[in-house]
């Protein structure tokens, strides 16, 4: 298997860096909301922070996928990723 190249790298480390910090945030929020607002509130946090955790990991995750392509592809695939993902949130709204 080829080396990852340099945009690559960079993807998966933002990535990487994403996540360490939405989790703390994530984190700070549950447990804020939690104490703050009761178990509703805390509830309510933890689910906004999955949702959030899960979109920006998919979309970062695509972004890793194709950082070396060309310029044009790379934005084909961003705007398609969130094209899907804010699909699927407005679906999961409809239904709920």
């Amino acid at each position: 298997m080829a080396e990852p190249g340099p945009n690559a790298v960079r993807a998966r480390r933002l990535l990487l860096g994403g996540l360490a910090g939405g989790h703390l945030a994530a984190v700070l929020a549950v447990l804020g909301c939690g104490i703050g607002g009761g178990l509703v509130a805390g509830a309510s946090a933890a689910v906004a922070a999955v949702t959030t955790l899960a979109f920006f990991t998919i979309g970062q995750g695509v972004q890793v996928l194709v950082a070396e392509a060309p310029p044009k592809q790379v934005l084909l695939a961003a705007l398609a990723s969130y094209g899907v993902r804010v699909s699927a949130l407005g679906l999961l709204l409809m239904l709920a």
